[in-house]
């Protein structure tokens, strides 16, 4: 933890505390021997990949590659995001009907909340999306610079 402390260069330079983690884990295992296993990005993305590798997300959301066994969202600024980037993506599988206190008040079933087909709704024109959301002006854009993520 004292040389993850000492990596803010790192965390800066790659915008990503996971990935500066696992770097020194890395590290720490040649070292001196530190048993750990690492995760393989591709079956456990993250923020960087989300963020930083446009091949891997196209890829990703066109369905060329096999949905990741997890995907580690504790990157996201705050469980608003959380869910906009899960719906865009098509990684949401809640019904409309039980949003916001619909189950807590009884009104709906939690087993009728789980819907078969992912509910996409786009919100963005520049992050990873499932289709494509590039086309409606009104849509936010996240990044500065606001390239589209579909051209």
């Amino acid at each position: 933890m004292t040389s993850l402390l000492y990596a803010g260069d790192s965390i800066m330079k790659t915008r990503s505390h996971q990935q500066t983690l696992i770097s020194i884990l890395t590290e720490h295992h040649s070292l001196y021997g530190l048993s750990v296993k690492v995760l393989n990005t591709a079956e456990f993305p993250g923020g960087k990949q989300y963020h930083g590798d446009k091949p891997y997300m196209e890829k990703w959301m066109k369905g060329e590659i096999e949905d990741p066994i997890m995907y580690h969202m504790c990157w996201t600024e705050n469980k608003d995001d959380k869910l906009l980037y899960l719906q865009q993506m098509g990684e949401w599988f809640l019904d409309s009907k039980c949003a916001g206190s619909a189950i807590r008040d009884g009104e709906v079933a939690a087993l009728e909340c789980c819907a078969a087909e992912p509910q996409v709704t786009c919100h963005f024109k520049d992050k990873p999306s499932v289709q494509s959301c590039s086309g409606d002006e009104t849509m936010k854009d996240r990044d500065k610079g606001g390239r589209k993520f579909w051209p």
